[in-house]
């Protein structure tokens, strides 16, 4: 459960990095994103997770906190999909 864990945690990492940058570049673009409460979204539960994880003792609900942003996502994805509504 450690490892997996880890393993999402790091995951949700190099996305929380990722969607910074991406929120900025497509700021460029234009001047709003609506969809920025994702980026804060993960970077809530990169630092959360640790802290239920380590300093509280809690690791079932840190593996539960570090899995919301990727379950919140595919949900997201699989709703747009079965919508129809692709952009």
């Amino acid at each position: 459960m450690g490892f997996l864990f880890w393993l999402i945690w790091a995951i949700d990492i190099a996305t929380c990095i990722t969607l910074f940058l991406a929120g900025d570049f497509r700021r460029s673009f234009t001047s709003s994103n609506s969809n920025g409460w994702v980026a804060l979204l993960f970077l809530l539960c990169v630092i959360a997770s640790p802290v239920l994880r380590l300093l509280m003792r809690r690791q079932t609900l840190g593996l539960v906190v570090v899995a919301m942003p990727i379950l919140v996502l595919l949900m997201w994805y699989l709703i747009d999909k079965i919508s129809g509504s692709s952009t």
